[in-house]
This record gives structure tokens, sequence and C-alpha cells, in this order.
């Protein structure tokens, strides 16, 4: 069964490490699909980079997956789906945005750049093209 995965944005609900965001939703969804929450690490300020890795750390091990990206982790959810489109049934993003927020962003100003970060990320719109392109395979 393909689960729904909940990758929480950064408003205090989904950084903490609680995801009271999604409550409503999992209360509704309870026992009618196989549920995941991300709950990121709080201890100190990230970049992309590193909320990555650990959400897709955090991702089932087996199964096709949808993933539901809120807010700032949208482009998360993009890159995940990118890099595993076998396994992505399905992508929701809710609230989010396409583009890497940068440090400049008055919303992500504790956040690392993408282009500060070990990693260097490619646009989003480039991510989406691969993820297509791989699928049609």
């Amino acid at each position: 069964m393909t689960t729904l995965v909940l990758l929480p944005g950064m408003d205090g609900t989904g950084m903490d490490g609680t995801g009271m965001l999604f409550d409503p939703l999992m209360e509704a969804l309870s026992g009618l699909i196989p549920l995941e929450v991300v709950k990121y690490p709080s201890a100190t300020p990230a970049g992309y980079a590193e909320y990555e890795r650990f959400a897709e750390a955090s991702l089932p091990a087996k199964g096709p997956l949808v993933l539901l990206g809120e807010s700032f982790s949208g482009p998360i959810a993009i890159s995940l789906a990118a890099k595993h489109p076998m396994r992505i049934a399905g992508l929701v993003l809710c609230c989010a945005f396409a583009p890497m927020a940068t440090s400049n962003s008055p919303t992500c100003g504790h956040v690392n750049s993408p282009r500060q970060d070990e990693q260097d990320y490619e646009s989003a719109g480039t991510i989406v093209s691969l993820a297509a392109a791989s699928r049609s395979r």
C-alpha cells in the first residue's frame, strides 16, 4: 500500500520536531492509509542539503510513496521525487515554492543558502524535468 509521507514546513510546527500542523490530517486519514511524518531535528539550524538527507533517511524503507511537502519542505519533496522516481507515486506541494529559499529570504533568513551547502542544487525546474524524463523511460 502507498504511504503518505508528510514533510512539514519551517513555521514552528515542523522544524521543532512535532509536525503538529499535520495532526488534523493524520486524524482524518488514520486507519485509511499508512502515514509518516518527517520530524526534522531542531537542535541546530541547517541548510537544505542536511534537511534533505534527514528526510531521505526518514522515508519508509519499502513500498510506493506520496510526498506532501509543505512550505519550506516543498523543494525537499521535489528533490526527493527526482531522486526516487520509481518509488514516488505522487507529489503534493502545499503552500510551497519551487525555487530554493536563500539566506536572503525574509522567512528563511537563518537557513543556509543552497549555494553555501556542501552540495550545490540545480534549479527546481531542471529537477522536475529530470524526474519527468526518468518516468517516461
